[in-house]
Parts: structure tokens; C-alpha cells; sequence
């Protein structure tokens, strides 16, 4: 191959591989955050939206003033992640109401306590509360 070739092959390589690795975020929606103005840069944030059981990325770029997007960098979460992304942003769209949490979700007092604490967020909730609610399934279970 011919040297003078070779940056258009590299480009093409380049191309095929990101279509591949951002298969699922490509015409996604986007929340996007300017950080600050670092010269002729615009450092940018970016989330998809929480949908669960397709994906979700978070990422960062830097945007030049005539909207060119510089060094993306993008980041799928695991369905774990995605799963406690979900739940907060439930409740913070919810005003970080459990009873409106709960009806929004359609789920029961217990299951819903149950699946925060399955997050991980047991510390956010009481004990009492944790302990009551894995009783009464364990009943009605």
C-alpha cells in the first residue's frame, strides 16, 4: 500500500469501528450539559435517557464554536448501573416522592422498598421499613 493511501484507510478502519462499539447510541436522545468555556472549547456532558433493557450511555466533548464535536468519549452502562439510574431518576422526576415513586411504577410499598434496597440504597431507607416490608412478602409470597 502506498503511504499517500494509508490516512483514508485508517479513517475508513476507524469509522467501521465506531459504528460498531456506538451501535446503540446513534439517534438516541440526549440531555446535554455545558460544563464551561475552556478558550475556543465548549467541555460538554451528555446522558441518554434511563429506558431499561436497551442501552443507556453517559459521556463528554469538547465543542468548538462553530459546533464541530471534538474527542467524544462515551460510556455504556451495565444493566446493574442502568437499573439504579433508572430508579433515581424516577424518584428525583417524582420530586423524591415514594408514594408517587410507587404509583408511577405500579408497584407495591414492599416491592418497591425491596427494589431499592436490591439497588443498593438500603441506606436510604429505614431498617423498620426494610424489615416490614420482606416480612409481608414472606407472608404473601
Amino acid at each position: 500500500m502506498e503511504l499517500r493511501f494509508y490516512p483514508s484507510a485508517m479513517h475508513d478502519a476507524w469509522s467501521h469501528t465506531h459504528e460498531f462499539m456506538d451501535d446503540g447510541l446513534p439517534g438516541q436522545p440526549v440531555t446535554r450539559e455545558k460544563v464551561y468555556r475552556a478558550g475556543p472549547f465548549q467541555p460538554c456532558r451528555f446522558i441518554t435517557p434511563m429506558r431499561l433493557r436497551s442501552e443507556s450511555h453517559i459521556g463528554e466533548y469538547l465543542a468548538r464554536a462553530d459546533g464541530v464535536m471534538n474527542y467524544p468519549k462515551t460510556y455504556r452502562f451495565s444493566t446493574a448501573q442502568q437499573n439504579r439510574a433508572f430508579l433515581l431518576q424516577t424518584l428525583a422526576a417524582h420530586n423524591w416522592n415514594p408514594d408517587a415513586t410507587v404509583a408511577f411504577l405500579k408497584q407495591s410499598d414492599n416491592d418497591f422498598l425491596l427494589r431499592v434496597d436490591n439497588a443498593g440504597f438500603a441506606y436510604s431507607v429505614k431498617m423498620l421499613l426494610q424489615q416490614q416490608a420482606r416480612s409481608r412478602r414472606s407472608r404473601w409470597g
